[in-house]
């Protein structure tokens, strides 16, 4: 996914970094041109198959989105993914 994500005019960098050893890891990183182009994109069938490839993580995945004045998790993807008139489900 990294190319097409990449490929994106509104996309600064998409990089996948990962750990060897015991401790195997990923880190995936994104950096947008805006908040607004982020959301887009985490709303995008693109972003579906991101997260279906985090599913296969052995433990709990940890997400943090960095914003200029604050972080979010998880609570990010649902609110941006679930349709306006539907409330989200608890875990």
């Amino acid at each position: 996914m990294q190319g097409p994500i990449e490929a994106q005019p509104q996309n600064r960098t998409c990089r996948i970094y990962e750990e060897d050893g015991f401790d195997q890891a990923v880190l995936y990183v994104e950096q947008w041109a805006s908040e607004a182009h982020f959301e887009q994109h985490v709303r995008s069938e693109v972003y579906r198959r991101i997260l279906a490839a985090v599913e296969f993580s052995s433990k709990p995945p940890e997400i943090r989105f960095d914003f200029v004045s604050q972080s979010k998790g998880m609570e990010l993807i649902e609110a941006l993914r679930t349709p306006q008139n539907e409330t989200p489900q608890p875990p």
